[in-house]
């Protein structure tokens, strides 16, 4: 994220307001899950706290988000477009989206999940979400994606370099859900 600067993306009074509504981004690896709290107003984004789970389940993340307490009908969830396709470990084959709906008895309006933008479009869309809007980050809460926006280099083709997972840079887990709430929800600003 060439965009990325601490002096005006870094604000640590940016706090989680559960009486507000509250989106959710989540990367589905095994170790760790990861995910983003946000709280959105129009152009103005709180990137407010970040969950990870290791290792990687369903029912810890539904457990890390039930203690959020967020009021019933506050809460989206986006993330990876993957977790749309079915399992075989679920007696009825249902998605991971499907378990955290059934979970956390959401709506089908709560779960908002396009296909998975490119890495080069996702690039151009994040750096300009950064440079056009007002976008916060609370370090202290979410370590993860501050690490990820300052480390997380790309070839020249574009791609993010995610080749090797023993490589803390090369993870981009908390990139990879900062990437899905961009795409899913602040495209219409850009």
């Amino acid at each position: 994220l060439y965009a990325w600067d601490d002096a005006k993306h870094i604000d640590d009074s940016a706090i989680h307001n559960p009486n507000i509504p509250t989106i959710i981004s989540v990367d589905f690896n095994i170790n760790p899950l990861c995910a983003l709290v946000i709280q959105q107003h129009g152009r103005s984004v709180r990137v407010v706290d970040q969950i990870q789970v290791s290792p990687g389940s369903i029912d810890a993340f539904c457990d890390a988000v039930e203690a959020l307490k967020i009021p019933a009908g506050m809460l989206r969830i986006t993330g990876d477009a993957m977790g749309k396709g079915g399992t075989v470990q679920q007696r009825d084959n249902s998605s991971a989206y499907i378990q955290i709906k059934r979970r956390l008895r959401l709506s089908d309006r709560q779960i908002v999940v396009p296909a998975n933008p490119t890495h080069n479009n996702s690039r151009t869309d994040c750096n300009a979400a950064l440079n056009k809007l007002d976008i916060k980050v609370n370090s202290k809460r979410c370590k993860g994606l501050v690490y990820d926006a300052k480390q997380v280099e790309c070839n020249a083709e574009g791609s993010i370099i995610k080749s090797n997972r023993k490589n803390l840079s090369e993870r981009a887990d908390f990139l990879d859900c900062f990437r899905y709430f961009v795409n899913t929800f602040l495209k219409q600003y850009l």
